[in-house]
């Protein structure tokens, strides 16, 4: 099994973060991010690779402010 590019998953996670930014009716990130399934998507980026979405968005070398900043972006509240 070849191992997943870093960049290109870094880039699909943050576009995943910044669409649910867009689309939550919540500006909440703990809630839109449950709203959303923002876990199961970033774990179906990769199937069979991450046993978490954590362990992926970790890999990608991103941390959870990370993904709360670019939310916040999204929804213009930065």
């Amino acid at each position: 099994m070849i191992k997943p590019d870093r960049e290109c998953l870094r880039e699909r996670i943050l576009e995943l973060v910044e669409e649910m930014g867009r689309t939550s009716r919540f500006s909440d990130y703990s809630l839109a991010r449950s709203d959303f399934s923002l876990l199961l998507k970033i774990k179906s980026i990769i199937p069979g690779w991450f046993t978490t979405a954590k362990n992926a968005w970790e890999y990608a070398g991103l941390t959870r402010e990370d993904l709360v900043q670019a939310f916040d972006d999204a929804c213009g509240r930065s």
